[in-house]
């Protein structure tokens, strides 16, 4: 289900000087020059589509084939459905290395394209795994995650404009905020060898590993980690049964609903939160909460990958 909703508030204390008594022959003041501004260096501006569902793709050309494919922050690097892999002309190879979904799917199986297209962006021979086409929806070609197609640039993701903005990295380290100027929260991340993103949050106010992660629509949190680290339960106050969730289309998962109450990263509040609970009766007490594109898409992100840093603001902050 679509998750939206959740109010933003990005609260900061900001203090001002007290006035200072004027003097009442004051020598002239010497021009100071302008401060120097640093310029971040734009290397492309892509648009960004919104399905219906809150999903945002990219439009691409494989190959001579078009289509959309799912922008995913928690994606296994460049994934294409089977149903759009059979109409290529690469051959299918075992990947270097295998991966077993929750369920038990293995996706050890890739195929060498010959050019993919994005915008300006031309990609020559990427090499996609390639999934089931029950795991990847008809209407899609498949997944990306930015990292995997573009690992030298610094991401921006700003969901009210539709974009996905690329920037050489190391060019202002602690100063890549332009759209704003009021206050932001800037985040340590941890990047694997995926690009996945994990920062900690403060979930009512108990800290707790978080994957941004935009391919997931709904934001979930295992049970048995939300039991660990917060201390709630099937018996909780204000637990309740929500009937269950289908995890890659093989695992049933009891779900719960908790009425959450803040989530925050460094000052940067997201209030009443929509986090679904789930029990897959395999879980872990270190599993991150997944934080999904309903409460994603109400931040405007900026992923700087040569800091280990994300910068928050909230999504309409100008």
């Amino acid at each position: 289900m679509r998750k939206l909703g959740a109010l933003v508030v990005l609260a900061f204390a900001v203090f001002c000087g007290g006035a200072l008594a004027e003097d009442p022959t004051p020598a002239p003041a010497p021009q100071s020059p302008p401060e120097k501004i640093c310029q971040l260096s734009q290397a492309g501006s892509l648009d960004l589509k919104t399905s219906g569902t809150g999903m945002v793709f990219l439009d691409a050309d494989l190959d001579g084939h078009k289509g959309r494919f799912l922008v995913d922050t928690g994606g296994l690097g460049l994934v294409l459905s089977s149903s759009v892999a059979q109409h290529l002309q690469g051959d299918l190879h075992r990947t270097a290395f295998g991966v077993r979904m929750v369920g038990g799917v293995d996706l050890d199986v890739e195929i060498a394209a010959k050019r993919l297209q994005i915008a300006n962006f031309a990609i020559t021979a990427p090499r996609f795994i390639i999934v089931r086409y029950d795991t990847v929806p008809l209407e899609e070609m498949g997944i990306i995650q930015p990292h995997a197609l573009w690992p030298s640039y610094d991401i921006e993701l700003d969901f009210v404009k539709g974009k996905l903005n690329l920037f050489l990295p190391d060019q202002c380290p602690g100063h890549v905020v332009y759209w704003t100027h009021d206050a932001y929260a800037s985040v340590p991340m941890q990047a694997d060898l995926f690009g996945h993103l994990t920062v900690q949050a403060q979930l009512d106010g108990n800290t707790i590993d978080t994957l941004l992660d935009t391919g997931a629509q709904t934001s979930t949190a295992s049970l048995r980690s939300v039991s660990h680290n917060l201390d709630i339960d099937e018996r909780t106050q204000g637990m309740k049964a929500a009937g269950s969730i289908n995890f890659n289309g093989n695992v049933e998962a009891k779900r719960y609903r908790y009425p959450f109450k803040t989530l925050s990263f460094e000052g940067l509040t997201i209030y009443n939160p929509n986090i679904e609970i789930a029990d897959t009766g395999n879980d872990s007490r270190h599993d991150p909460l997944v934080l999904g594109i309903g409460v994603l898409r109400q931040l405007h992100l900026f992923i700087a990958y040569d800091e280990d840093r994300v910068y928050l603001t909230p999504a309409e902050a100008h």
